[in-house]
């Protein structure tokens, strides 16, 4: 069972009539919203009609081999998939935004400028509302718009699949590869889109961990530290996860402090998210430090892999 969160204007319809056409009409189905042509009647009756979610995860499992594909947040359908088993592409936030901009004024009928478009709440972080609910890390195989055909490469090596490279709704007005914004334009999408960008940063480092994993056989570790602490000078205990891939082994965790105080501790709290919408060893992939002394402003804290990997840095 596959679940593909299919982001508007990052070459999503491309992938979900690739897959479509490898999974099969039979196996294949989407979820557009309830009046979308597209959207499949087994959505339609167990979604929109009957409310019934567990249901049509019931009915899903009965033919695993199969794949759910639709404009919904990542929370909607997570909790009756294995997140690794989840899949999106993302885009380089400013091309994503023109590229949408461009679709709205061709087709939703969109009067006004770019720069209104910009600022507009709904179209801001866009891409990573879609996601929200799960860490980044977590999810099974993020693609790159930019790198398309290598992404669809490495999928179907992940996943053992044979997804053909297939282009269709393109912006057919458009002849260059990328669009060319003036420096206005890219300042207010960089200062207003910071979560998008900090998404499709994290995903180019996946994507190279994986392509790296896949050639040499490591393995890759994926963790963060929660970037919610109270404030400087109060008491406070650093939390986070960290896990290994296709493992169910816990992970021994290296935590440094402005690099000097180091403390070490085995990643086995439990955390709910990763077992309700993960299937990461149930849940049980947590860690919580408590240092000495209180952090203070501008402190650097460090997440470590056993395997010496510096996975994430929080300045406070």
């Amino acid at each position: 069972m596959f679940l593909f969160i299919h982001i508007p204007k990052t070459a999503g319809t491309s992938f979900r009539i690739a897959a479509q056409n490898y999974f099969g009409s039979s196996n294949s189905f989407n979820d557009y919203g309830e009046k979308n042509k597209e959207t499949s009647q087994l959505i339609i009756d167990n979604e929109y009609k009957n409310n019934d979610r567990f249901h049509l995860y019931k009915t899903l499992k009965n033919s695993p081999n199969n794949i759910l594909s639709g404009h919904f947040p990542l929370n909607k359908y997570a909790p009756i998939y294995d997140a690794k088993n989840i899949i999106c592409f993302v885009r380089r936030p400013d091309q994503q935004i023109r590229s949408h901009y461009e679709h709205y004024t061709q087709h939703h009928g969109y009067k006004k400028d770019f720069i209104s478009f910009i600022q507009e709440e709904r179209f801001i972080n866009f891409q990573s509302k879609f996601l929200r609910g799960i860490p980044t890390q977590a999810i099974g195989f993020i693609g790159l718009t930019e790198e398309y055909e290598k992404s669809l490469n490495l999928l179907n090596q992940i996943y053992q699949l044979n997804i053909k490279n297939i282009h269709v709704n393109s912006n057919q007005l458009k002849t260059n590869k990328s669009y060319e914004l003036n420096t206005n334009e890219l300042q207010l999408i960089k200062k207003l889109n910071t979560q998008d960008f900090d998404l499709y940063s994290q995903a180019e480092i996946l994507f190279n961990k994986k392509n790296i994993s896949l050639s040499t056989n490591k393995k890759i570790y994926i963790g963060e530290i929660n970037k919610v602490i109270p404030p400087p000078g109060k008491y406070k205990t650093i939390h986070g996860w960290l896990a290994k891939i296709n493992s169910d082994l816990p992970c021994h965790v290296k935590i440094t402090i402005n690099d000097t105080l180091e403390f070490k501790i085995i990643a086995n709290e439990y955390r709910a998210w990763a077992n309700e919408k993960a299937s990461i060893r149930k849940g049980y992939i947590g860690f919580s430090i408590k240092p000495d002394e209180p952090l203070k402003a501008h402190d650097t804290i460090k997440l470590y892999a056993d395997n010496g990997e510096l996975l994430d840095t929080y300045t406070i």
